[in-house]
């Protein structure tokens, strides 16, 4: 259950962090991932999580992804909660939205530029000033991001104290903020691996041993999410299609393994 929720500030300005803290306990159980999800202002969800591991904390989303002007809080605007969501370490879940938790909208605004201030020209004939050329606005971004290359090792590892790294790079004309790869665990629930890009390329490395990847067996592969700098998400499937936010799908030749815990 959740034990506390805070967010703030809710009017950041541009450059400034937005702390988002997240409490929650198990009677049974260790908590696993706990979440918050707000629609931004385009219309679009985007969620952010943080793991807890013990049967009671805290956690705090990472300051690199709430940063208003840029990032998933890019968009000036109103970002509306949503709703916080809590898992155990077997992938049980809670979710809490409005009705449940009294947590604020983020509304962040848009910094104006100063207009410089003309200095007057010393000739005594005034010179016509030339009419401008206007530059056309920049298409609008409405895809998610392309995936370049995906890679998973081991894909037979040891239970107890093994590790599964995974690399993945992608492209986007909005550049690329995160990525979060699924499989299925043996006990049929969600098993994650999540990482954050720098530049075209995100990489990170799992530590089996409890939680979801606590489970000997087979880890069926699902598919891997990315997310824009806008938060705009493309999905690609182990079937080898692909399918965005925005409803366009195609296909892809990427191959999605699955996984040998011992």
């Amino acid at each position: 259950v959740v034990t506390s929720v805070s967010v703030s500030p809710s009017n950041p300005s541009v450059g400034e962090v937005v702390t988002m803290t997240i409490g929650a306990e198990d009677s049974t159980d260790n908590v696993g991932t706990v979440s918050i999800q707000y629609i931004k202002p385009n219309g679009q969800p985007y969620t952010w999580a943080c793991g807890i591991g013990q049967p009671s904390g805290a956690c705090t989303m990472h300051e690199s992804d709430t940063t208003a002007g840029q990032g998933p809080l890019a968009i000036s605007g109103t970002y509306t909660f949503n709703q916080v969501t809590v898992s155990d370490e077997y992938g049980n879940q809670n979710s809490y939205g409005p009705v449940n938790l009294s947590v604020p909208d983020l509304v962040i605004s848009s910094t104006p530029v100063p207009t410089p201030t003309a200095t007057p020209t010393p000739t005594p004939t005034p010179t016509p000033t030339p009419t401008p050329t206007p530059t056309p606005a920049p298409a609008q971004d409405l895809d998610g991001p392309e995936l370049l290359s995906f890679d998973v090792s081991p894909t037979t590892v040891e239970l107890e104290g093994g590790q599964i790294s995974v690399t993945i790079g992608a492209q986007d004309v909005s550049g690329v903020g995160n990525a979060n790869v699924f499989w299925y665990n043996p006990a049929g629930h969600w098993a994650m691996i999540g990482c954050n890009f720098e530049g075209e390329t995100c990489a990170n490395t799992q530590v089996l041993g409890d939680g979801t990847w606590g489970f000997s067996g087979t880890y069926d592969a699902s598919h891997i999410d990315l997310f824009d700098e806008n938060g705009i998400a493309r999905s690609y499937s182990v079937s080898g299609s692909w399918s965005q936010s925005n409803g366009d799908n195609g296909s892809h030749a990427f191959s999605i393994p699955d996984l040998t815990v011992e």
